[in-house]
């Protein structure tokens, strides 16, 4: 009976070492990690971002909970961060505020001064800049960075796939119900101050998608000149929905038929601006507003969001 015993305990405690082995190579998959040549020894457990477009990220990567701080610019543009203390900016950064927070990690998309770099590494505080996408490929890199950043390689680079294969997959479905008959000629104003979405932004290659063509696709960096758009004959004005109509019909941009006719569509432009995966909501709003909703629903099909 004593060498039944004896076994037993024995088998026991095989099985209590294969299960830790297994757990600690789970762990050792995911860290240590490097992102933007910053090695990550441990999971991130404070994190503060100083960047809307990050901030957004993080949110749709159930990411909010790990969050000590925010930018200035977080709470407007990202409400779901309105809980979390503001912290300025990477160019104004509260620096007190990030040691005090116990924050061992921040994230940027712009660079910070060399003296305030110094008073974080001081701190222990490790700081990551990440490049701002201005692309769905570069978008897709940036999920799996802050993916990486929150979970870890293995982890982390799994959940940042499946957000942007979710945004690919919604554009798809889009496109598919759209079908090639369906086409029309657009320009996207983000706001009056001169700027259009022009053939290097985001806004054109999502629009694009839907088989949209922009009347701006041959100029770049949002720049439209008054003799650029004298050009120009859209077939529908899309404006971010800051935008008032009264304020439209002001502006340099009320000459163009599709003003005077009324093709004017107006969409929630802010994913956009924070490069986000919900930028597949703007998109089936534009085709909707363009092409009716029942192409999107016929025979119980919907959006895969």
């Amino acid at each position: 009976m004593k060498r039944i015993i004896a076994t037993a305990v024995a088998m026991l405690l095989c099985a209590a070492l294969l299960l830790t082995g297994c757990q600690s190579a789970g762990e050792t998959a995911d860290f240590p990690v490097s992102v933007e040549g910053v090695v990550l020894e441990t999971q991130p457990q404070r994190i503060v971002s100083l960047s809307p477009v990050l901030s957004a990220a993080l949110m749709e990567l159930n990411g909010l909970d790990v969050l000590a701080g925010v930018s200035d610019y977080c709470h407007d543009k990202v409400p779901e961060t309105g809980e979390i203390p503001a912290m300025g900016s990477a160019q104004t950064p509260d620096v007190q505020a990030i040691i005090d927070s116990g924050a061992d990690t921040v994230l940027s998309v712009s660079a910070m001064s060399a003296g305030n770099i110094s008073a974080l590494e001081a701190a222990g505080i490790r700081l990551i800049i990440l490049p701002q996408p201005t692309s769905l490929a570069e978008l897709a890199v940036l999920y799996t960075q802050v993916g990486t950043v929150l979970k870890g390689a293995s982890t982390g680079t799994e959940r940042g796939d499946n957000l942007s294969q979710n945004l690919t997959d919604r554009l798809a479905f889009l496109s598919g119900k759209i079908g090639e008959d369906n086409t029309a000629s657009y320009l996207y104003l983000p706001d009056l101050s001169g700027a259009a979405a022009t053939g290097d932004t985001l806004e054109s290659e999502v629009l694009g998608k839907l088989g949209l063509q922009n009347t701006a696709s041959e100029l770049s960096g949002y720049a439209l000149s008054d003799e650029q758009l004298a050009g120009m004959d859209p077939d529908w004005l899309i404006c971010d929905d800051g935008i008032t109509a009264e304020a439209l019909a002001a502006s340099r941009y009320a000459s163009l038929p599709a003003v005077q006719e009324g093709r004017v569509l107006y969409v929630d432009g802010a994913p956009f601006e924070l490069c986000s995966s919900r930028m597949a909501d703007t998109a089936l709003a534009v085709a909707e507003g363009l092409f009716g909703t029942e192409l999107f629903t016929v025979s119980g099909a919907a959006d895969p969001s």
